[in-house]
């Protein structure tokens, strides 16, 4: 397999990852800290006809802010600091 090499394929890359990520139940993201990763994510999720139920983190690096990137969806975290 070759690496994508314009902004189409490495979209196409990036959805067929989270969907296999998504069907095998693993974790995406373990840590929020700017939201950016999440985020992305989400939008995927979004645009491959999915929604995002709820965002859980183990932890959460409050002082970075990411809950405001993230008004949009329901998060929470177990720990934060």
């Amino acid at each position: 397999m070759s690496a994508p090499t314009g902004p189409a394929e490495v979209r196409a890359s990036a959805a067929i990852i989270v969907a296999a990520v998504i069907e095998d139940g693993r974790s995406l993201d373990d840590v929020l800290a700017t939201g950016g990763t999440i985020k992305a994510i989400a939008g995927l999720i979004e645009e491959l006809g999915g929604s995002v139920a709820k965002m859980l983190f183990l932890i959460e690096l409050k002082f970075l802010g990411a809950r405001k990137a993230l008004e949009a969806y329901s998060v929470d975290s177990l720990m934060s600091y």
